[in-house]
């Protein structure tokens, strides 16, 4: 054992070597498995990038082993897909891993990594029996989560002209499905929701109820934050029950944290905290701490509602620190304006100035105009009268308007009110005469 560290280690490279010689194929084949699978068990179906690159080698070496001592070896080390085959089971496993690690890949802006990860996937054996557009997808929703959104929304463009083209609905589901949340993502809403409709119509008709399940959570998601939380629950709930049917429990987590929100927005702040507490209690298990941020979060708003201001706010500072350590940023501006909205009540101004230039900075890294109005508009209240930019805070605020982003614009109100600014000058609605 090395010092403190609590894994064995090899003093040597060459005596690991020679111990790791002394097992038969047969044996280091079926250690890499297990291995493999004591992983997954530790870190979850959907592993953060570095538990998750292990795994992926641990896969292939035992699938490559397997291979060369069967018939599904083509001689050439090269792993025949034998139908039913224990290697090409090993091969399934590593293939199903690499788009949710891609994605995570994207989140953290690790692009090295995230372009080794296409690399592998494009190469795969497995590959040959994949659309190559829908191994594009997974690059484009990687590179979103980099924030390089222009760019993929190019590649899903192109990949739903070939869909188009070769009439094949699924994948035109899952372009459709993608332009709905860069959409979303960049304030373009009454086109999202269009799309994320479209999305639905086709995961129905193709009954493909993992695709229904998220896009459903997903038309909940653009409800909520277009001020109509009380139509967002039938959706949401829609996509938790299905989720879970179908075995995406990643999946159902997500729509649960949100589907805590949304409760908060409809009254129920009883069913929120509920709601909130079984949700946390199953993502800190899975170790989805980007789900846990929004969870908090959410619960945060239903115990100040209840009066519990004390917990709230550090419920929604836990939430900030979270979302802001899985790059998460999109998600971090708003937690970010949250609590420096708390501070502006508190008259706690360099606190709010502080948070909000952080949230701010996030936005921008995530290339998320919605949050980057959302921050700046709260920044410009905070500057003095004669140095404030009127004419910005009103830009910002025709975005977050564009956006039917309610919540934002109430939070903006409201800090206004409590820095005594008045906003009868300022273009709240878009019929200001100025």
């Amino acid at each position: 054992m090395i010092d403190s560290e609590t894994a064995y280690l090899f003093r040597h490279a060459l005596l690991r070597d020679a111990a790791y010689q002394l097992h038969m194929p047969q044996q280091r084949a079926d250690l890499h498995g297990e291995a493999a699978e004591l992983l997954l068990e530790l870190h979850g179906q959907a592993p953060a990038p570095q538990p998750g690159l292990e795994i992926l080698a641990h896969l292939r070496t035992a699938a490559e082993t397997l291979g060369q001592l069967s018939d599904e070896s083509d001689g050439n080390g090269q792993v025949e897909l034998r139908e039913g085959g224990r290697a090409k089971a090993l091969l399934q496993r590593e293939f199903a891993l690499l788009e949710p690690i891609a994605i995570e890949l994207g989140r953290r802006r690790d692009l090295p990594a995230l372009l080794a990860v296409r690399q592998r996937q494009l190469h795969h054996p497995l590959q040959a029996q994949q659309s190559k557009g829908a191994a594009r997808l997974v690059y484009a929703i990687a590179l979103r989560m980099c924030g390089r959104v222009p760019e993929a929304e190019s590649i899903y463009r192109d990949v739903l002209a070939s869909a188009q083209a070769q009439t094949d609905a699924l994948l035109r589901g899952r372009c459709v499905a993608g332009l709905a949340t860069i959409f979303q993502y960049t304030g373009r809403v009454s086109e999202a929701e269009t799309l994320t409709l479209e999305a639905i119509e086709i995961s129905r008709q193709l009954q493909n109820n993992p695709m229904l399940a998220v896009q459903l959570g997903n038309y909940g998601s653009l409800l909520k934050e277009t001020g109509r939380a009380a139509l967002a629950v039938e959706p949401t709930q829609q996509a938790v029950n299905l989720a879970l049917a179908t075995g995406q429990t990643d999946v159902a987590y997500r729509y649960m944290a949100n589907l805590t929100g949304i409760l908060v927005d409809v009254g129920d702040n009883a069913g929120a905290i509920a709601m909130g507490r079984r949700c946390l209690e199953l993502v800190v298990q899975w170790h989805m701490p980007d789900v846990e941020g929004v969870c908090r979060g959410n619960m945060a708003a239903a115990l100040s509602a209840t009066g519990d201001q004390s917990t709230a706010d550090n419920e929604f500072r836990v939430a900030l620190r979270l979302a802001m350590a899985s790059g998460d940023h999109r998600v971090a501006a708003v937690w970010a304006s949250v609590v420096a909205l708390r501070a502006i009540r508190k008259r706690d101004i360099n606190a709010a100035e502080l948070v909000l230039r952080q949230g701010l900075a996030s936005a921008l890294e995530a290339n998320a105009p919605v949050s980057v109005a959302r921050c700046s508009a709260m920044l410009t209240l905070l500057q003095p009268e004669d140095q404030r930019d009127q004419e910005q805070l009103d830009e910002t605020l025709a975005t977050l308007r564009k956006a039917r982003d309610a919540n934002a614009i109430n939070d903006i109100l409201e800090a206004a009110q409590h820095l005594g600014i008045d906003m009868a000058d300022v273009d709240v609605d878009g019929s200001a005469n100025r």
